[in-house]
C-alpha cells in the first residue's frame, strides 16, 4: 500500500528507516543532487514536498518517494524527485499507485527524475525520456 505522509513527525517509529533510505539515495545520486537531509525533512514537515511511503506490512517501510506538485502554464505535474527502497519487482506496483494519486489530483503528467537505469523499468509502463540535462560546474 502507498501512503502520503503529511505529518512526518507523527511517525517517529519510522524516522530511522526513512533517514536510512535518504542516505541510500545519497549513495546513488550524483553529488550535485545529493539530499540535504535536515533541509528535506523541514520541507516535508512544511508540506512543500510530500513523502510517499510504500509498505507491504504495517510495521515496516519498504520504499519511499519524495514528490512535489508543479504547474507549468495550464498543465499540472506530479514530480518524483527521489525514490529508494524495495527491489525492482515491487516498483511497478508502487508506480501504478502514484499514477492513481496523480489522477485523484487531476495531474496532467508525471515527471520522474532519476538515473538512466530507471528507463528499464519505466519504459514498459508507458514513460518516455524527453529531456536532456546539461550541467556545468561553476567554481
Amino acid at each position: 500500500m502507498l501512503y502520503i505522509v503529511t505529518k512526518p513527525d507523527a511517525i517517529p517509529q519510522f524516522k530511522t528507516r526513512i533517514f536510512e533510505l535518504f542516505e541510500k539515495i545519497n549513495e546513488q545520486e550524483h553529488d550535485l543532487y545529493a539530499i540535504n537531509i535536515p533541509e528535506l525533512w523541514e520541507q516535508l514537515r512544511a508540506c512543500t514536498k510530500l513523502l510517499l511511503v510504500a509498505s507491504t506490512r504495517e510495521d515496516h517501510i519498504d520504499s519511499i518517494a519524495v514528490i512535489e506538485f508543479l504547474v507549468y502554464g495550464s498543465k499540472k505535474s506530479l514530480r518524483v524527485l527521489y525514490a529508494a527502497g524495495q527491489t525492482d519487482e515491487q516498483w511497478p506496483h508502487y508506480i501504478q499507485q502514484v499514477e492513481q494519486l496523480a489522477r485523484r489530483y487531476s495531474v496532467d503528467f508525471i515527471e520522474v527524475w532519476g538515473r538512466k537505469g530507471w528507463q528499464k523499468m519505466l519504459k514498459p509502463l508507458g514513460y518516455e525520456a524527453n529531456v536532456v540535462n546539461f550541467i556545468k560546474r561553476i567554481d
